[in-house]
């Protein structure tokens, strides 16, 4: 979904559009829902509710409705009214607008969640720095969907849905940022910490090789990570001039593997 973004927004600074938000459910769902279903506005009714026991929390609104409701949704994204906001305000806004409208018959938290991603992405916050907004919120579901709830549908208050979404950011940062000293403080980087900024991948390829002992290939990471060869090879690039990766052999044969720790 990273790579989605930094393809078709970042490097082109288009705006967001409702094919954008299509496109991200399409990312979010791929191999869960059916083809007939994947990027597509649901065309039935359904209910949020808890299936254990029958009780319906939310009624979303009708699927004939669903259109014009992020229609009016991603115009607001790129007004100047949104643009005035600090860009976790606007991103948290995005995020419950979508979960309320709740335009596909599943996967629509992951799809508002990847949309307030690239609404941070656009406004410059460094998503590269976190793993993912999913893994603060399914900590807790309970407290996540509490919190969707509390905003009032008649004044549409968010103070309480907005203070929690920013608190999931603020902890998801500060989780990989003691990742990253931990790895940096492990191989004894030369470079500060606030000077390197690895991104989640690359974070998981440090652990994977940590770990396993092993080394990895260039084609390796492409079909690991599911990226192209290109930010495949940036990625690996960045490690090997931060000390953590060392290269062998070279060509077709070019490997890397963690560089030892220094004692």
């Amino acid at each position: 979904m990273l790579r989605y973004i930094d393809r078709h927004f970042l490097d082109q600074q288009r705006p967001i559009t409702e094919e954008t938000v299509l496109q991200l459910h399409a990312l979010v769902v791929k191999d869960i829902l059916p083809p007939s279903e994947t990027g597509q506005y649901r065309r039935v009714p359904v209910v949020v509710g808890v299936p254990a026991t029958g009780e319906v929390i939310y009624r979303p609104p009708d699927w004939e409705d669903v259109p014009g409701l992020v229609a009016d949704l991603v115009a607001w994204l790129n007004s100047p009214e949104a643009a005035a906001l600090m860009p976790v305000l606007e991103a948290g806004i995005a995020h419950y607008e979508l979960v309320r409208i709740h335009p596909f018959t599943d996967g629509n938290g992951r799809t508002a969640r990847a949309l307030a991603t690239l609404v941070l992405a656009q406004r410059g916050f460094d998503t590269r720095r976190f793993f993912a907004l999913d893994e603060y919120y399914n900590q807790d579901r309970a407290s996540y969907y509490e919190a969707l709830r509390s905003v009032d549908p008649q004044t549409q208050d968010m103070t309480e849905w907005l203070e929690y979404f920013v608190q999931g950011i603020a902890v998801e940062m500060v989780r990989v940022e003691r990742r990253m000293e931990e790895l940096t403080g492990l191989y004894r980087v030369e470079a500060e910490v606030e000077q390197i900024s690895l991104n989640s991948r690359q974070i998981r390829l440090l652990d994977y090789l940590r770990h396993s002992g092993g080394s990895i290939s260039n084609r390796e990471y492409q079909e690991l990570f599911a990226v192209s060869k290109r930010t495949a090879s940036n990625d690996l690039s960045e490690l090997t001039a931060h000390g953590l990766l060392v290269i062998e052999g070279a060509g077709r044969a070019t490997r890397y593997r963690l560089s030892e720790p220094d004692t």
